[in-house]
């Protein structure tokens, strides 16, 4: 099996940042005034809204947790 099976070309293997130019746009929207920290994750959670808005496949939905499995008695003393 190789990687070629799964992608056609070698740049395909390479992500491209296809959101990068919405994420840019989103940080000098924001108020100067405020940390660059703050302006960059309220750009990527904002971009991020907007990305998926109207997409349920990235809504949280009921949790995917399975129940631990149950335990036998202890037998040793």
């Amino acid at each position: 099996m190789t990687v070629y099976r799964h992608f056609a070309t070698k740049e395909d293997l390479v992500p491209v940042d296809q959101n990068g130019p919405l994420v840019a746009e989103r940080i000098t929207a924001t108020p100067a005034g405020q940390p660059l920290a703050r302006r960059i994750g309220s750009a990527l959670i904002d971009s991020a809204r907007t990305l998926t808005a109207g997409n349920d496949r990235f809504r949280p939905s009921k949790p995917r947790l399975r129940p631990a499995p149950a335990w036998p008695p202890c037998t040793r003393h």
